[in-house]
């Protein structure tokens, strides 16, 4: 593997999963963390701007829809035209727990420009408590605004329903709505429709 393919060095997960198995040691994939470049694309100006009003007017967006729909498109694109934007490509091997907190973490991190090792900020692997997400939340957020001084944040999951079936899902992102910065927004692209309740989501279909 090409050392500029990582994000940051070897993380070691302590604890053990909810399979009582010890997580293994990975690398955080700097792809997983990029916006993505998809050259011949087709403007899609009415989409862009139903997109920038949501944004503009809600702290959370939801898009949902089949493969090839434009989802990830039509939001890497939006995403693109912000100084600060945190992508993360969720994939299915990122409903443990620890996987996603590392990767949640080095976005968020990241496009605040942060050097800080994510690993520093990420509890131990296992089922997390309340309370463990919601200081998780507080410290990542709180080290990215020292950086960033209130200026606008976008935190994009393209591939959320990868993490429907987790059983941490529901109280997570109910905190991490609550817990949002006054200047930071949040857009979940999916495949399917998450579990009820969404909360207070505006939902946007393509």
């Amino acid at each position: 593997m090409n050392s500029d393919e990582l994000y940051s060095p070897t993380f070691h997960a302590t604890g053990s999963d909810e399979s009582g198995v010890e997580p293994a040691d990975f690398h955080i994939l700097n792809e997983k963390l990029e916006i993505p470049s998809l050259p011949g694309l087709i403007d899609r100006p009415r989409l862009e701007d139903l997109l920038r009003r949501s944004i503009d007017q809600f702290p959370a967006t939801l898009i949902s829809g089949r493969v090839g729909t434009g989802k990830t498109a039509i939001s890497a694109a939006f995403a693109r035209t912000l100084e600060h934007a945190a992508w993360y490509s969720v994939e299915s091997s990122d409903i443990e727990w620890h996987v996603f907190a590392h990767y949640f973490a080095a976005s968020v991190l990241r496009a605040g420009g942060s050097e800080v090792d994510p690993h520093s900020l990420v509890p131990e692997a296992g089922v997390p408590s309340q309370s463990v997400m919601a200081t998780f939340l507080t410290n990542v957020f709180a080290e990215a605004e020292t950086l960033l001084l209130h200026e606008p944040l976008l935190i994009v999951l393209d591939g959320v329903h990868h993490l429907f079936d987790a059983g941490w899902f529901g109280e997570f992102f109910a905190l991490l709505l609550s817990s949002l910065p006054d200047n930071g927004n949040l857009l979940l692209l999916c495949r399917s429709k998450p579990p009820n309740p969404l909360w207070r989501l505006r939902s946007k279909q393509q």
